[in-house]
């Protein structure tokens, strides 16, 4: 009896594949408990200033936490980069005595200003790319100060020329139906895990 084998993709059918450019906007997102998500945001939004595109960041939330890119980006890419942060720090840990709402009010309060940037008649109409930044977005439903379903209807009303990039920790999987690009970063090692606290220039 013969037993017949899978046949594997060949060179020449991969080549079938018709690879094209695209004018879209891309959502991206960059989740997982390895170190590595803000620091792809920002390294895309070095290349994005490259080609002269305006990028927004918004920061949830961080707040008092000192934070190097704040420091950097106003002092050399002002004129192309806004950068903000809605929070009071950490959720919850590192002596946290905010109340639960209040870290829900200023996540809100940030995120509504997201949203009605993405409303706004410049950005629907508009003809060059943009690049918009939303950082621990994912942590903001983790930690339930918004809803998984209003950051779906917010990707899916974002404008076409504007590239979006979220990042957090946790898997979301009916966000991740509505995306583009889905990196994971892996801790393998860290520092932190043998007592050792982020270092200033290198974590933030």
């Amino acid at each position: 009896m013969s037993i017949k084998k899978k046949s594997k993709s060949t060179a020449s059918e991969k080549r079938q594949i018709k690879y094209r450019a695209s004018n879209k906007g891309l959502t991206m997102v960059y989740f997982g408990n390895g170190k590595g998500k803000t620091t792809a945001a920002l390294g895309t939004i070095l290349r994005a200033v490259g080609q002269g595109w305006e990028c927004e960041v918004f920061q949830f939330i961080k707040g008092p936490w000192p934070s190097s890119e704040r420091e950097a980006i106003p002092k050399f890419l002002s004129s192309l980069v806004k950068i903000k942060a809605g929070g009071k720090g950490f959720v919850g840990i590192m002596n946290d005595k905010l109340p639960r709402e209040e870290h829900k009010r200023l996540a809100k309060i940030l995120f509504e200003e997201a949203k009605q940037l993405f409303q706004t008649e410049e950005h629907i109409s508009r003809t060059t790319p943009k690049l918009v930044v939303m950082d621990e977005l994912l942590d903001t439903i983790e930690l339930e100060l918004i809803s998984e379903n209003e950051v779906i209807n917010f990707i899916k009303k974002k404008p076409e020329n504007i590239h979006l990039i979220i990042t957090g920790h946790k898997k979301f999987p009916n966000i991740f139906k509505e995306v583009d690009l889905v990196t994971e970063m892996k801790k393998i090692k860290h520092p932190f895990d043998k007592g050792f606290l982020a270092i200033k220039g290198l974590d933030y």
